[in-house]
């Protein structure tokens, strides 16, 4: 199968989660402490538009008194963008505040495998409580 060349290209979607474990820093289910904490999550997604592929997630949240938070982590991706087949590693930043979080992505360099090496990129979403997510990931191959 022939490779599609790319140099600057957007994949819309939209994720799901499978499965959330989050605990504070001392092992206790995060809801069971309330206020000010740090947590520590591992979570399982699925992509489906122009990514179709999972995520393994592991974020680092660090709770305010209002139950906003602040977040940072790393997101293993693997599978496909259009004809190609790899994985990936996002960094992801974020904030959730009044129900919603919203995170920035970065590809990290180097990251990419199989068809996907030397992919490069920027994103974002804005996650509500529901069953979908939307996403968009600003991409280039190198």
């Amino acid at each position: 199968m022939a490779k599609t060349k790319l140099l600057n290209a957007q994949a819309t979607g939209t994720y799901g989660i499978e499965a959330w474990d989050e605990k504070t820093w001392d092992g206790k289910d995060r809801k069971a402490q309330p206020g000010v904490k740090l947590t520590h999550a591992k979570i399982r997604q699925d992509f489906k538009g122009d990514i179709e592929g999972k995520a393994e997630i592991q974020l680092v949240m660090s709770y305010r008194e209002d139950e906003s938070a602040t977040f940072v982590g790393l997101q293993y991706m693997s599978g496909r963008i259009g004809d190609r087949i790899g994985s990936f590693v996002i960094k992801v930043d974020g904030v959730f505040e009044k129900g919603v979080a919203k995170s920035t992505w970065e590809i990290v360099p180097g990251s990419g495998t199989g068809d996907l090496r030397g992919i490069r990129g920027e994103g974002t979403t804005e996650a509500t409580h529901g069953d979908r997510q939307p996403f968009t990931l600003n991409y280039r191959f190198e």
